[in-house]
């Protein structure tokens, strides 16, 4: 049986700006049947060192966080994490993939083959606007590029079941991995997330 694949939307608001949030499923066959062998939070994490990421930050306490260069949870992610990155002794590694719209693998694309990977990621989100997403202009990826933004999607898929951003993924200080893909956590959320983060 032929694999289409369709998209899932929902909607959102931010003031008077509205954006659209796609979730990609397999089709055909129900997805349940064709999602990936899940990975445990353990495995995951274990993977994510050979994953490609940007370094954002040079704490000793490791935080990993799966984007879309289009996905506007992220950025809202992003200007959450970035006054408290060096206060809490942070690295946040950033992990893109590129599904959620027709312009998100040649945006990560973009990050990734830029000289600056760090500085293209921040354009990326500094200049985000609601209406067209992230602010690179996407670019044709080489091969090696598209293979490696794939790989991490699959990640993602493989521990979640099913592809969502923003997916944060950590280790605590008493060892157990905490995978979390429930949306944007808040401020005081993450106040009281970051000390219990294991240093490297």
């Amino acid at each position: 049986m032929k694999n289409n694949r369709c998209h899932v939307f929902s909607y959102g608001a931010i003031g008077r700006l509205f954006f659209t949030v796609c979730l990609v499923f397999s089709s055909g066959l129900s997805y349940a049947a064709t999602q990936p062998p899940k990975l445990t939070p353990e495995v995951l994490y274990s993977k994510l060192a050979h994953a490609t990421w940007i370094a954002n930050g040079h704490g000793p306490k490791v935080i990993y966080e799966f984007f879309d260069p289009n996905c506007p949870y992220c950025n809202l992610l992003y200007h959450i994490f970035l006054p408290r990155i060096a206060p809490n002794h942070l690295t946040v590694r950033e992990i893109p993939v590129g599904y959620l719209t027709p312009t998100s693998m040649g945006k990560a694309a973009a990050i990734l083959e830029a000289k600056d990977r760090l500085g293209a990621y921040i354009y990326n989100q500094t200049h985000y606007s609601f209406i067209t997403g992230g602010g690179l202009a996407p670019i044709v990826p080489n091969a090696q590029t598209h293979r490696e933004i794939d790989h991490n999607l699959k990640l993602v898929e493989g521990a979640i079941g099913y592809p969502i951003v923003p997916v944060l993924v950590y280790r605590k200080n008493n060892g157990k991995v905490v995978v979390m893909n429930a949306g944007v956590p808040t401020a005081g959320a993450l106040a009281k997330i970051f000390p219990t983060i294991k240093s490297q």
